[in-house]
């Protein structure tokens, strides 16, 4: 078994992507929910791990920042199958069209 061991927070941002088993994961910063919030991707499995960055977002009376809607941008040009969530169940259809919709739902803040 690997082990990767970070000894600050700043380690795991500035890689753009590490081995965890076998399998290379992106991180991605995806400020949001808190302005350290990551997610994971991993293209071979098409796998995104999202930890607490909203990606249920099904109003459009809230406003976020721009590096949040910069970040889902970004996001969206990834092919994603599957969201693991860091609450509940896993996402496993429709995560390229929920990602989408996100998009079309936020607005920025201050506009």
């Amino acid at each position: 078994m690997k082990v990767l061991c970070l000894t600050s927070e700043s380690q795991i941002y500035t890689s753009n992507a590490f081995l965890i088993t076998d399998r290379v994961f992106k991180v991605i910063h995806t400020p949001g929910h808190s302005n350290d919030s990551i997610c994971l991707y991993n293209s071979e499995e098409k796998v995104l791990f999202s930890g607490d960055t909203p990606l249920v977002i099904r109003s459009k009376d809230n406003t976020y920042e721009q590096n949040f809607i910069e970040a889902l941008k970004y996001l969206s040009t990834k092919k994603v199958e599957t969201i693991y969530f860091g609450h509940g169940p896993p996402l496993n259809h429709d995560c390229m069209e929920m990602i989408s919709n996100i998009i079309n739902n936020i607005s920025i803040k201050g506009n």
